[in-house]
């Protein structure tokens, strides 16, 4: 006989949600070899692959009110916004590093 799962679209969520937890913790060595800005962008993506799918939970579990969730959600997306304008590009942060290192340079 086929066992029958009774999981509502909450719980179904709830458990996709920790399994992008799961999976985001187990992919941080991957991401931290490929990245370029080292330990600063490990600790935005932990922090993000953990606080949102957090976030979901406690708003399927009706702990965390409609406002609230609206109001973390609009929090944590402006925190991943606000660093898109300053960041340096590769090629120019290379540049960079070359130039002060090169013999010529005064600073050295």
């Amino acid at each position: 006989m086929i066992a029958m799962f009774n999981y509502s679209i909450g719980q179904i969520a709830e458990l996709a949600a920790i399994a992008i937890m799961i999976i985001g913790v187990a992919s941080i060595p991957l991401s931290s070899r490929l990245t370029k800005d080292g330990m600063r962008r490990v600790i935005q993506f932990l922090g993000v692959i953990l606080v949102i799918p957090t976030i979901v939970i406690l708003s399927l579990e009706k702990i965390l009110s409609a406002e609230t969730t609206g109001t973390l959600i609009g929090a944590v997306t402006g925190y991943l916004l606000s660093g898109l304008g300053s960041e340096t590009p590769w090629k120019k942060q290379e540049e960079r590093q070359r130039n002060s290192m090169s013999p010529g340079n005064k600073d050295s």
